[in-house]
């Protein structure tokens, strides 16, 4: 039912998890808009990672982040968000912006914890 209520507006989604929705596949296409929610934090080779993003965004796409950005006045030790064994790697407001810059993508902040990318660079 949710496919079809998304082809109705247009809108095709698909889902990739490593571990919930191996679909190798959907590695090889290229997507207008790819949203990666809760997942950066997870990342044990960023670049890489970051790479494979850039390689799977449609000119003009736009990759849409959430996670927790630490802050500078939290006391590391003391932060609850790394205490998730899962979580291997943490992001500023300024690692975005270098990423962007790295990657040539253009960097937005419209909300608390989240970044939108887009290709700017075709």
């Amino acid at each position: 039912m949710k496919d079809i209520l998304e082809a109705r507006k247009g809108v095709e989604v698909q889902n990739y998890d490593i571990f919930y929705y191996p679909d190798e596949d959907l590695l090889k296409k290229t997507y207008d808009f790819i949203t990666v929610t809760e997942v950066v934090e997870h990342f044990c080779a960023p670049q890489k990672e970051f790479e494979l993003l850039n390689s799977l965004l449609k000119p003009k796409g736009h990759l849409g982040i959430m996670t927790t950005f630490y802050q500078p006045d939290i006391v590391f030790e003391e932060w609850w968000y790394r205490r998730d064994e899962t979580h291997v790697c943490f992001y500023q407001r300024e690692t975005f912006e270098w990423i962007a810059r790295w990657l040539k993508w253009s960097v937005e902040f419209p909300a608390e914890n989240v970044v939108i990318y887009s290709r700017v660079d075709r």
